[in-house]
């Protein structure tokens, strides 16, 4: 691979990045352009699902184009000729503009049919977002399109699956709908003028939830729904497709938009909902316009068409998004799956999307949140505490326990809908004693085993939909299944009879004692043309009331067994996310009229509407807050009293970010954070020139914080007066908190620098992870008091032993490697830093193990002097005792490789204290002798000058420095070492060795 360089530092030392048979990727430098990212030459996504492929070109869309081309005007919001946050498709500059977008694409299409040797066949047009086009291609003429000229990316198409009664007052909008929690001075809000863009599975247009409400303004002229298929756009983009209702059985996108902004309606309306005479339900926003965008069929939803509703939304200048969907089972790149958004996010679009569902191919939720981007808001589900579902009352025999009656059934995700059953009564209840799980591996249901009968069946081993079918097969006429866990339940019954109403019952303590129950009092197999008849003859088994409508009072603030939660995976672990919960359990909105037009569901997809809705009550109350003030309000008051899904362990940030939103608070935070496309743009840890930390967050996250770790963050004033801010702490385990300054006082509209610091309290423990929060109260009461969430790991990076034999890694070895040095040979010294425990102690080295690069940067010859140091003080920077050195190993055999160094006279370390292993190359020609992997800064790698042997580390000449400041890399020195400790057993720093 062609080196490429980091920028330069006063020693002239470089950060090249190489390829080595370790690694797994490369990662670009800080200021090289930006890679040309082809998707097909990564086999895992060479072959597109859909047979379709996004291709998009060099030039940026017009949200994008900041006006570098000669009699171009700059087409992207902002800048020096206009303040207007949005993007105005209308302009001169941007018809300009998007002329020249049409010739150049014309130029790309025709070189590319001229490779292939056939015309294209497009599917959409993008110009806003991005500029580039989705067509069908083979994969091998993907592969050849990737190398055409002006082309920039060639994506697979994927097929990305969709992730209220109750719901609104629960979280507090009534506090805003009636002004109760408004700023000062403020009128109420209830969503007037804000539009919301649902892109979804499409409309509901008949529907009440989507009528003209006159109280909000709303008319045939200023309607409440405008509906658009992006199934088919035009030869500019945009959604022009004929038929934008949802596909029948689809509804999910009625659902959510109702959710969001649904009227409020009561058994007034037609048709109406399943409420009782004085019951209202509506949406978090019930005055705002819902643009509903269709980019979901039956199949699923297509990438191609989500990326023209997106554009289309930003044309159309909606000011909140809500995209209840996502990748399956999460994980997904901020910087390549979510840079539409990030242009939706650069024109002043609030954007919420769902964290996403556990499905049948992952079952666990933990490290699988989805929608990561920081610009995006990310929504857990948790309950809320009145729903209204479906239950089932035991009737008998005998008198039964009372947690029997009216228990709360939660349905399957595409079995018969609530809606469309009738209610039952005196039906039987039946469980199989033989195989109370109705998997088929433990034989399954005897044929009629369940003939008229509702059958009971436990959570367990197989699938949601092989119990249902199972049951369905063996004459059940309705499923209900047992929890075994926790407290809430959300099921996937995709591939299960759809003619048959399955549902779930959360609370296990009542399920297992509904199985038994049954189990104990089980009938006989009957007829399937059986009728039972009340009153008309005696039973003895257990039978049971269904009811399609109850409204009964649940555990709030329970979080979904579904939701899809954090951490996220490296490169990206320092990415808070969730960043908030909302309710999604057990959601009655409208739906599709094939699905009952009304119905409940539970999902993230339900969760993230709400916040939709909520951000759009506070664009509102403040229209010139920027589009992250409105998040930084939502996270840092919302309600941090909650529970997993257990109910009876505390959640923490990994489950729902900041908490459960609390709209009683939000509208009137005093403080705010706001970041720029910039900085977002710039935290791409592939080639990106800002770590994740940096980002003006509003949470605090570093899982490699190690000994100490610090956060800087700006805070805005909100309030019309001044205001004193005094921080206090709930420290994490282990950590302890502190933040400069600890007390401000901020004029109305004038921002605050404040940096946030966390020191371990023992480095020899076992790293794990700790929560706690940063909580800002205004002293005058002004303001809600607001917290940000902090996640810190502790010393996971220091030497842990276990009986004897202890490890230790500064490297990973995830993402990439860089070689360090200079344009030509140069001297230097570069050094990783150790913490063993106590009890390690003594420890003997007797090998030391570096990595090298490719022959271009190491060469034969090349020589490599080794130093190991005692630091008592955990800072190396101002000097450390040398115990021991092996000079004048050298290069034999030039190449990437990890080398072993066996140490001629072993090195004794009697501690305690931090163990520093030093390098360096004092002679040779190899440009660049050091290498480093760069997944994420630990805090333990150092560079310095070379002024000789036997090195003083706290020198001036030296001139010691960890690599961000030294060298402008976020490198961390793959050097490791091995040997035996005191108790004689094998004692390894910083990994295995080998070749």
């Amino acid at each position: 691979m062609k080196p490429s360089l980091m920028k330069p530092f006063p020693r002239t030392i470089l950060a090249a990045v190489i390829g080595v048979v370790l690694s797994s990727a490369a990662v670009m430098p800080a200021t090289a352009a930006p890679p040309r990212v082809n998707a097909v030459n990564d086999k895992a996504e060479a072959e597109s699902p859909t047979g379709r492929y996004i291709l998009t070109f060099d030039e940026p869309g017009l949200v994008q184009y900041r006006g570098d081309r000669p009699g171009l005007a700059r087409t992207a919001p902002g800048g020096a000729t206009t303040t207007a946050r949005k993007f105005n498709r209308a302009s001169t500059a941007a018809h300009d503009y998007a002329a020249y977008l049409s010739q150049q694409r014309e130029s790309h299409l025709s070189a590319i049919e001229q490779v292939l040797g056939r015309p294209l066949v497009i599917s959409q047009r993008y110009e806003v977002a991005k500029h580039g086009v989705s067509v069908a291609l083979s994969p091998a003429e993907a592969a050849i399109v990737a190398g055409v000229d002006g082309v920039r990316a060639v994506t697979p198409v994927r097929v990305q699956p969709l992730s209220t009664f109750g719901s609104p007052g629960f979280i507090g909008a009534g506090t805003l709908w009636d002004g109760s929690q408004v700023p000062a001075g403020m009128a109420p809000s209830r969503g007037e003028g804000i539009r919301i863009g649902v892109i979804d599975s499409g409309a509901n247009s008949p529907h009440p939830s989507f009528a003209n409400d006159a109280s909000c303004g709303l008319s045939a002229t200023n309607p409440k729904l405008i509906a658009k298929d992006c199934t088919a756009n035009s030869s500019t983009g945009g959604c022009i497709g004929t038929n934008p209702e949802a596909d029948a059985g689809i509804g999910h996108g009625v659902h959510t938009a109702s959710t969001a902004a649904g009227n409020v309606i009561d058994l007034n309306a037609s048709p109406p909902p399943d409420l009782l005479p004085g019951q209202s339900m509506s949406g978090v926003a019930p005055c705002a316009t819902v643009v509903s965008y269709k980019a979901c069929v039956a199949a699923g939803c297509y990438d191609d068409m989500l990326h023209a509703a997106i554009e289309t939304a930003i044309v159309d200048q909606v000011d909140v998004i809500n995209y209840s969907l996502g990748q399956r089972c999460g994980y997904g790149s901020p910087w390549e799956d979510g840079l539409d958004l990030l242009a939706a996010f650069s024109a002043d679009v609030f954007v919420a999307a769902s964290a996403g569902n556990t499905a049948a191919a992952c079952t666990d939720p933990t490290g699988r949140v989805a929608n990561i981007s920081p610009w995006v808001t990310t929504v857990a589900a948790s309950s809320s505490r009145q729903i209204i579902a479906p239950a089932l009352t035991v009737a008998g025999p005998g008198t039964v326990p009372p947690s029997f009656h009216g228990i709360a059934l939660a349905g399957g995700t595409t079995t018969l809908p609530a809606a469309l059953t009738s209610n039952l009564a005196g039906i039987p209840l039946r469980a199989s004693a033989g195989n109370p799980i109705g998997c088929t591996a433990d034989g399954g249901f005897a044929p009629g085993y369940f003939n008229g009968a509702i059958a009971v069946v436990a959570r367990g081993i197989c699938s949601f939909t092989e119990k249902i079918t199972n049951a369905a097969a063996a004459g059940a006429r309705m499923v209900v299944i047992t929890n075994n866990v926790g407290a809430t339940l959300g099921m996937d019954t995709t591939g299960a009879p759809a003619n048959i109403a399955a549902f779930s019952i959360a609370d296990s303590a009542v399920g297992n004692e509904l199985i038994a129950f049954v189990t104990a009092h089980q009938g006989p197999a009957l007829a399937a043309d059986t009728i039972f008849g009340a009153g008309f003859e005696a039973i003895t088994w257990a039978t049971g009331n269904y009811l399609k409508r109850s409204f009964p009072q649940v555990q709030s603030d329970i979080l979904g067994d579904f939701s899809l939660r954090g951490p996220v995976p490296p490169p990206l672990s320092n990415l808070a996310k969730p960043d908030i919960s909302a309710p999604g359990i057990v959601t009655y909105a409208a739906l599709d009229p094939a699905s009952g037009n009304y119905g409940v569901l539970s999902g993230t997809s339900m969760a993230s509407p709400h916040i939709a809705g909520s951000a759009a009550l506070l664009r509102k109350l403040h229209p010139g807050w920027a589009v992250d003030e409105i998040k930084s309000a939502l996270m840092t008051t919302a309600s941090t009293v909650g529970f997993k899904q257990d109910g009876v362990t505390a959640w923490d940030a990994d489950d729902v970010g900041s908490g459960r939103v609390d709209l009683t608070k939000a509208a009137r935070a005093g403080l705010t954070l706001a970041d720029s496309v910039e900085n977002y743009s710039a935290a791409n840890p592939n080639g990106g020139s800002l770590d994740l930390t940096a980002l003006n967050l509003p949470s605090l996250r570093n899982i490699r914080c190690g000994d100490q770790c610090s956060w800087t963050r700006k805070v805005r004033n909100r309030l019309t007066q001044t205001g004193t801010w005094t921080a206090s702490f709930v420290q994490p385990s282990g950590y302890t908190l502190t933040a400069q300054p600890a007390t401000f006082t901020l004029a109305p509209g004038a921002v605050q620098e404040m940096t946030f610091s966390a020191a371990i309290n023992d480095i020899t423990l076992p790293g794990a992870y700790s929560f706690g929060r940063v909580v800002l109260q205004e002293t005058g009461g002004r303001s809600p008091d607001q917290h940000l969430p902090v996640v810190v790991q502790g010393s996971e990076i220091s030497v842990e032993c276990n009986a004897g034999n202890c490890t230790f890694d500064v490297d990973n070895f995830f993402s990439g490697y860089s070689a360090i040095g200079c344009d030509t040979a140069c001297a230097f010294l570069w050094l990783n830093r150790y913490s063993p425990p106590v009890s390690a102690f003594p420890i003997t080295l007797t090998s030391i193990t570096f990595l090298t690069g490719s022959a271009s940067y190491v060469h034969a010859g090349d020589r490599y002097d080794f130093y190991v140091y005692q630091d008592n003080d955990r800072d190396p920077t101002n000097g450390a005792v040398l115990v021991g050195a092996q000079k004048g190993y050298t290069i034999t055999t030039a190449g990437a490789r990890l080398r072993v160094v066996n140490l001629a006279t072993p090195i004794v370390l009697k501690g305690p204290g931090d163990v520093v292993i030093a390098l360096s190359r004092p002679t040779g020609t190899g440009p660049r002798p050091a290498t480093a992997e760069v997944s994420e800064f630990r805090g333990r790698s150092y560079t310095g000058n070379y002024v000789g042997e036997d090195p003083d580390l706290g020198s001036a000449a030296v001139d010691l420095k960890l690599n961000p400041e030294a060298i402008g890399s976020n490198g961390n020195y793959v050097i490791r070492a091995t040997g035996t400790n005191g108790s004689g057993d094998a004692i390894q720093l910083g990994g295995a060795p080998g070749e």
